[in-house]
């Protein structure tokens, strides 16, 4: 079967002219923003949008990994070392300057004194 025929045999309406081609493919990429998140070996894609703080990615990517013990004690590192502790919860996402598909590490953060 040709590329053609099966453009026929397999619904004829989607062409170009549908909107899937333009703008509506790319919109529906935009809003799948997802980081890879590493817990004990183990990776899990976690969605987010920019507008979001680091403590809501934190929760998604504890929640992502089920029933890990001492949540409280995680935090979300950088590859290169870089923490996101409940210290810096408030802060958005686009501020922290993650991207899309970065790779973070879920694990316990630096201990600080009180």
């Amino acid at each position: 079967m040709t590329s053609e025929e099966s453009m026929t045999a397999h619904g004829h309406n989607h062409g170009p002219q549908h909107g899937h081609e333009h703008g509506h493919e790319h919109e529906h990429e935009d809003k799948a923003l997802k980081v890879r998140v590493v817990y004990n070996g183990v990776t899990e894609r976690v969605a987010f949008e920019f507008s979001q703080t680091l403590g809501v990615l934190r929760e998604h990517a504890i929640q992502a990994f089920g029933n890990v013990p001492q949540p409280h004690l995680l935090s979300l590192f950088t590859t290169a070392g870089v923490e996101f502790g409940p210290n810096r919860d408030q802060e958005t996402i686009a501020e922290a300057g993650i991207k899309k598909n970065e790779e973070l590490l879920l694990r316990p953060g630096v201990v600080r004194g009180g």
